[in-house]
């Protein structure tokens, strides 16, 4: 009997005395750390846009930029509208070091739909106008991706901010000091993106 159960621990197999003493099968174990809550955890929309270089960014960094948002954060000042998710949430926090993002209102998606979207584009894919595209994004009712595969370009590029950034973009936004541009902005995010359409 220890043969075979030498056997079936080989073949990848876990003996139900393992998953009690490693607790990883265990009702109620806790999946992960627990994450302080952000500023934009409740929107149902997020922009972000990518605020550094090219040049010396972590893999994994790299790699969720790409993923994000249908792949716009590969270059500098790249805008993209994300449905938010734990997932999402998640990808945000990985590539905390390279974008600023926060929550999407819905006169912040018009304006970028109107100044940087296709309006053709817009009118083909089942909307009257951008304010009710934008409308609709902003409420949930619709997902960037839906948007997408009807034609409709949620990614966007910016200028630089006039003014520029007003502090250093290696920094992480702190509200109450009122510094860093990178990280979670909450609604704060639209003048940022006011500021480079």
């Amino acid at each position: 009997m220890a043969q075979t159960e030498k056997d079936s621990s080989a073949k990848g197999k876990v003996r139900p005395e393992q998953t009690e003493k490693n607790g990883s099968a265990k009702a109620g174990a806790p999946a992960g750390k627990a994450k302080g809550k952000s500023a934009s955890q409740g929107a149902k929309l997020i922009v972000a846009i990518r605020v550094r270089g090219l040049r010396g960014v972590r893999w994994a960094a790299e790699t969720t930029l790409n993923q994000l948002g249908g792949g716009g954060l590969r270059r500098n000042h790249g805008c993209v509208l994300v449905a938010n998710s734990p997932s999402a949430q998640g990808m945000l926090r990985e590539a905390k070091d390279y974008i600023a993002w926060g929550e999407a209102d819905a006169s912040v998606v018009e304006k970028l739909l109107e100044k940087r979207g296709n309006a053709d584009s817009i009118s083909k894919s089942g909307f009257t106008s951008a304010k009710e595209l934008a409308t609709a994004l902003a409420e949930g009712k619709v997902s960037p991706s839906e948007v997408r595969r009807k034609g409709v370009s949620t990614i966007f590029t910016l200028h630089p901010p006039r003014d520029g950034f007003g502090s250093s973009i290696k920094g992480q936004y702190d509200a109450k000091e009122g510094r860093g541009v990178l990280g979670d902005r909450g609604g704060k995010i639209s003048s940022l993106v006011t500021q480079m359409l």
